[in-house]
């Protein structure tokens, strides 16, 4: 059993897993779901596992680093009903973002607030 943990550790949840449990609990009154990761965007299945929770009733939020957003995903996830996507900044630069996630590049934008 502790290999099977692992091993879902390390590969994430099969789309199968998340059906399972996004039915049982939309049974719970939840009503809200947050799709985060890791990033979310490198599942092949995002834009299922969108539409699933979408058709369950589910206000289907997005959480990504914002590397893979394009006009087309933004269409496919807005298409598949998630009413938002929140970006993460993890830094004030691209270099002290790429230092604080040790992941993927940022893409080169940089949000200043007065």
């Amino acid at each position: 059993m502790a290999q099977d943990g692992e091993r879902r550790a390390t590969r994430g949840l099969t789309f199968e897993e998340i059906e399972r449990f996004v039915r049982v609990v939309a049974t719970m009154g939840v009503n809200r779901l947050r799709i985060t990761g890791g990033e979310p965007l490198t599942r092949p299945d995002v834009f299922d596992i969108t539409a699933y929770s979408t058709k369950l009733g589910f206000r289907t939020v997005l959480a990504t680093c914002g590397h893979f957003l394009n006009d087309e995903t933004v269409g496919k996830l807005i298409d598949t009903g998630v009413q938002r996507i929140s970006v993460s900044l993890d830094g004030a630069t691209s270099e002290s973002h790429d230092s604080a996630i040790q992941m993927l590049p940022s893409i080169g934008v940089v949000f200043c607030c007065q």
